[in-house]
């Protein structure tokens, strides 16, 4: 039986929120007319993942009534319906914990006003996934704030991801004690990571250096705080009241950290390490040179908050949440750029919540205007991020999760019994408000963990193979074996893969005349029937090369394959025998990533299978091949997830 239910009954204070349907709407407090006509605006994902867990604590989806809809202001109060197959109903949120992966269900959202009327709908779908997917060690980039910095959710994810199997876990940035490294600065905002952030100096010191943040130093007659402890890369940040000499000590002046700290050079710099501050632009691969980091596989952006806080504070309470969106994107353009960032990396944009209730709060200077501004302008900006970049509308790396969402804002922060007046201490008279209506407590911070766990799980491949799996010239038994025609060809070890952190193989004919083949293990896809994209990466070796790839299982026969040949250093399509999805785009440094989609039936998928890859396809040139590096399938349609390579 589907459930349906008047889920809840939002205060009045709540719906004194946003204008709607202004593109570029600025968001205030101010009287508005109570007949104005109430038109929703939903902010929920198309998509919303749940994880299925067989030990430890299950991932729960609660999808909390509070934070549906964007509710215009100085509307009367309203509820909502949900419809859907699975579920329960609380009185705050529908909640679902799936019983098994792979299953969906779509759900139908409701808003009703108080005279039982519908006034908008939205739909979504409901989709869990397994605990266990993916292979290999992820490199995953967490960009943030104090959320982040705290590290209580990177820390819960990381838990569940050691715990589950599947894809493994290796966390990038220079912040950070292992094995929760990460690139959350408290109080930051988009406008501080789209720009430099601050302006200061950058110090290159010993990796034994003890600087603490907060220690001031001076050195040629000028004063230094710290402002990050980047020692372990061989780097200490500091804010200054002019430049300090080419080379020399920092000599304290006030904290904890080392009397004197020795200084190699000394550059100005902008606190930002993504931004290169020589030539003024966002560049994140410049970032992983200088700070010895992988490429990510994985990144996960959870910040706003700050920005409508702090427009919310400094700007009379009207906050400009177009700005705030365009500061995203110029985020988003740098990390997927082909030049500057990391077009493979899977991207999750996690909705950070608006912070808790606002009918009150411990400390009550808090719960001001400014505070109800930034709250509506959170609802607005997390409208634009889905609107811009969900369901692969940005690009088909990116994802949104609205981990908003599923932190319940009642519970989900501190709270402290206070007196409510003088008069009620004679009496012993306390009530529970909120103490820290920013931070969410463990509970919070947990649920955001079960969204962004969720969505990394539904983003990993099933099965990889990666041609860099030997150092040897053919591969070996355990991941990929020759195919008839093996001893034709050979390998040649001399370029950069895409990932930045690996050397590339090309194969080619060993003499005129040749051809041959390689191929991945015989293994049965068990995740069932569905639709299914293998992808990986490719570039040419040699004048007119071509080359192949074909998916193949014996009972009952299946056999799809696509063709390319060079023009130029870019992919020319000549042939197929596939009746679904391919494409190819370029990555970088003459690198495509191909793809193909293919539909399997159960019994087909359950067949014994394998992965042809030809090199040169029919060219029979001594010399004459392709790079190939890394192979992937995963159980998605509409391209391919982010690359997650096994070999590191």
């Amino acid at each position: 039986m589907k459930s349906k239910f008047i889920g809840f009954l939002l205060p009045l204070m709540v719906a004194l929120a946003v204008f709607a349907g202004v593109a570029e709407a600025q968001h205030g407090i101010g009287r508005h007319s109570a007949s104005t006509k109430y038109m929703p605006q939903f902010t929920v994902p198309d998509t919303i993942y749940v994880a299925y867990r067989t030990g430890g604590t299950a991932c729960q989806l609660n999808l909390h009534w509070d934070q549906l809809a964007l509710i215009q202001p100085g509307m009367e109060p309203c509820s909502f319906t949900v419809d859907c197959d699975v579920g329960d109903i609380k009185h705050n949120c529908f909640q679902w914990s799936p019983a098994s992966a792979w299953l969906v269900h779509d759900l139908d959202i409701y808003a009703i006003d108080s005279h039982g009327n519908r006034i908008g709908s939205t739909s979504t779908v409901l989709k869990s996934v397994a605990e266990d997917t993916g292979d290999g060690n992820q490199h995953i980039l967490y960009i943030g704030d104090s959320l982040t910095t705290a590290t209580s959710y990177i820390g819960e994810i990381g838990n569940m991801i050691d715990a589950d199997g599947g894809a493994d876990r290796d966390h990038i940035g220079i912040l950070g004690a292992n094995p929760d490294e990460h690139e959350g600065r408290a109080g930051w905002t988009l406008e501080k990571y789209a720009g430099y952030g601050s302006n200061g100096y950058a110090f290159t010191v010993a990796n034994t250096v003890t600087a603490v943040v907060g220690d001031t130093y001076t050195n040629n007659s000028k004063t230094f705080t710290v402002v990050e402890d980047r020692a372990a890369w061989d780097e200490v940040f500091c804010t200054g009241t002019g430049a300090p000499e080419a080379s020399g000590d920092l000599t304290k002046a006030s904290g904890t950290g080392d009397a004197t700290v020795a200084f190699s050079a000394a550059a100005a710099s902008g606190q930002n390490p993504f931004y290169d501050f020589t030539n003024s632009r966002l560049d994140f691969r410049t970032y992983a040179a200088t700070y010895s980091q992988w490429w990510p596989d994985v990144v996960v952006i959870t910040l706003g908050i700050n920005d409508c806080l702090l427009a919310a504070d400094n700007a009379t309470t009207v906050v400009d949440v177009g700005t705030i969106a365009t500061n995203l994107a110029t985020i988003m353009d740098a990390l997927t750029s082909t030049t500057y960032g990391f077009p493979h990396a899977k991207i999750i944009i996690a909705i950070e919540p608006p912070g808790g209730k606002i009918d009150g709060d411990a400390s009550p200077s808090s719960v001001t205007f400014e505070w109800i501004s930034a709250q509506n302008a959170m609802n607005d900006l997390a409208r634009r991020i889905i609107a811009a970049y969900d369901g692969e509308a940005y690009d088909d790396n990116v994802s949104v999760c609205g981990a908003n969402l599923w932190v319940d804002r009642e519970y989900g922060y501190a709270a402290a019994s206070v007196i409510r007046s003088v008069r009620d201490d004679a009496y012993g008279h306390k009530v529970t408000l909120q103490s820290d209506s920013i931070h969410p407590t463990t509970t919070g911070n947990n649920q955001m963990a079960d969204a962004i766990y969720s969505q990394f799980r539904a983003f990993q491949p099933i099965l990889e193979n990666s041609v860099l799996a030997s150092e040897i010239y053919y591969p070996d038994a355990t991941d990929w074996l020759g195919g008839a025609s093996a001893d034709k060809w050979t390998a040649v070890k001399n370029a950069s893969a895409p990932d930045g952190g690996s050397d590339a193989y090309a194969y080619h004919t060993a003499a005129d005349g040749q051809w041959g083949n390689i191929q991945t293990d015989a293994s049965p896809i068990t995740s069932g029937a569905g639709t299914y994209t293998l992808s990986w990466y490719a570039k040419p070796y040699g004048a007119g090369s071509k080359f192949g790839i074909r998916l193949q299982c014996a009972s009952p026969a299946t056999s799809v394959y696509l063709q390319y040949t060079w023009s130029s250093g870019a992919p020319v399509y000549f042939g197929s025998a596939i009746t679904t999805n391919y494409g190819n785009r370029l990555i970088g440094d003459g690198w495509y990533r191909f793809y193909l989609e293919v539909d399997l039936t159960a019994a087909q998928a359950a067949d014994a299978w394998y992965v042809n890859m030809f090199p040169f396809e029919g060219v029979n040139t001594a010399g004459v091949g392709n790079y190939f590096w890394g192979l992937q399938v995963e159980q998605k349609a509409d391209g391919p997830g982010g690359y997650l390579e096994t070999t590191e």
